[in-house]
Formats: C-alpha cells, structure tokens, sequence
C-alpha cells in the first residue's frame, strides 16, 4: 500500500483495504495449458519451433502482466475517501470523497458469487466513479463503505 499510506491526508486513517482475486490468473493459465503445451510435442519437428516459441512468450508475458497488476493495484477506504490505484508505469488513480458518495453497487457473476470476487462500482456526486474490478470480498467492501 505504497501509494495510499504516501498520499493520506493529514488525520488520515486507513479503514479497509481490499486485493484483487485470484481469478485474474485463470486466463492466460488456460492459455498456457491449452495453447502452449500441447505445442511442445512440435519441437521436436524441424522449422516447426516459432509458432510454439511466439505463443509461449506470449502466455509468459501475460502471466507477467498480471502478477504485475496484482501487486501494483491498491485498493482502500480510509475514513475520509475511498481510493483505487491500478498500475505500475502508467498509473490510474481515482478517489472520491465519502461526503461525496451517491451509490455503490455491486457486479458478480455465478462464478464470482461462488468464488466471493466482483466488481465494486462507487459513484460520486458530479459523475465521479471509482472501480474496484475483480476485488475479493466485494460485498465485504461494499459494507466497509
């Protein structure tokens, strides 16, 4: 929580701090097992390894995206706001005021009722929105605000 604890205002608390879900691995996950292991019985052919090497790199880079993702997003209601910050090199951060807050809804799938992961919506006076996506607990999150 780099970002939030360098940005609290002065008798600033954190209240909650919620964490992306695991889900967000299962994509490229099912790429790797379904793209790119079969493809390794085709390395052993002649010419037939840039196909194979390019979907690797591929399902290995959007692992790599979204470790960085996880670890890079921060999501927090304080006692004064409630704050989401996504990114690394390009960072989106939003937050509004508490005062400010007209609704916060919640989206879940099945999956994501099951698994306890959704997306948390918090809309603000003016048009102000704040996005929690793929947020484990969100209900819990939903309460906290």
């Amino acid at each position: 929580m780099g970002y939030i604890y360098d940005n609290l205002r002065p008798g600033e608390k954190i209240v909650y701090q919620a964490n992306l879900h695991w889900i967000m691995y299962v994509r490229p996950g099912l790429f790797l097992v379904a793209v790119c292991l079969p493809s390794l019985d085709l390395l052993s052919a002649r010419n037939a390894w840039a196909i194979p090497a390019v979907s690797w790199v591929i399902g290995i880079l959007w692992i790599v995206s979204q470790i960085i993702r996880y670890y890079t997003s921060e999501f927090a209601v304080t006692n004064l706001r409630v704050v989401a910050k996504i990114g690394w090199v390009r960072i989106d951060s939003r937050e509004i005021l508490l005062s400010k807050i007209e609704s916060v809804s919640v989206n879940q799938s099945v999956l994501g009722r099951v698994l306890n992961y959704g997306t948390v919506v918090v809309e603000g006076t003016g048009g102000g929105k704040v996005e929690f996506p793929l947020v484990l607990a969100p209900i819990e999150l939903r309460g906290r605000i």
